[in-house]
């Protein structure tokens, strides 16, 4: 007799236990959700991870512009391509004062999933404490997504970046591929980084 209470009483707990795991999920997922909403355009830009979404939509969009409107595209195209090429360039010849000129005075700073107003020269002083870790880095950059919004840029290229220790040993060579997340704002010094993130893929 008492075995027989015992199992349905067994899976009455198990099918709480499910219940209960289900419910906590969906405030989890509803949690995010909300959260989520309270970003701006920006941020939603940089917290999604890995997104190929609207890689295509500079060019359906551009294709219904003047032709003023397209000349226009194609130059802040160009000058933000070359900021976001200036900054893998920079990152690798350590060249912090040029690297200080491609970014906003102020600019947000994402980490452990929270956004962070910082100053520039906060930002480069990270930098450089990460940078002396390794005798050489190189950073390549392919981008393949712009698409610019009034005086916002969203940006998306790859992360291909390889760092070399004291003595080249190959075996304590780091590398790191994924995706690089840029914002930037036009500003009267021209196309400026106001926010990115590393996306990593792999990491060795």
């Amino acid at each position: 007799m008492t075995s027989i209470i015992k199992k349905p009483l067994a899976v009455l707990t198990l099918s709480l236990l499910i219940c209960s795991t289900s419910f906590a999920d969906e405030a989890s997922s509803s949690e995010k959700t909300t959260q989520t909403a309270k970003l701006s355009k920006e941020q939603r830009f940089i917290v999604e991870d890995h997104s190929q979404k609207g890689l295509g939509e500079q060019f359906s969009t551009v294709s219904q512009k003047s032709i003023e409107e397209k000349i226009q595209f194609l130059l802040d195209r160009e000058e933000i391509t070359a900021v976001i090429k200036y900054y893998a360039l920079t990152m690798d010849s350590r060249d912090w004062d040029f690297q200080r000129e491609i970014f906003t005075e102020r600019y947000e700073h994402y980490k452990n999933g929270k956004f962070l107003a910082i100053s520039i020269d906060d930002r480069i002083a990270l930098r450089e404490e990460s940078a002396v870790k390794w005798a050489s880095t190189q950073h390549m950059a392919s981008i393949y997504s712009i698409n610019i919004d009034g005086d916002t840029a969203f940006v998306k290229s790859t992360l291909h970046a390889r760092h070399f220790p004291e003595g080249g040993k190959r075996s304590q060579e780091r590398v790191m591929i994924g995706q690089y997340r840029y914002v930037l704002k036009k500003t009267t010094k021209g196309w400026r980084i106001n926010l990115m993130r590393l996306v990593p893929s792999r990491k060795k």
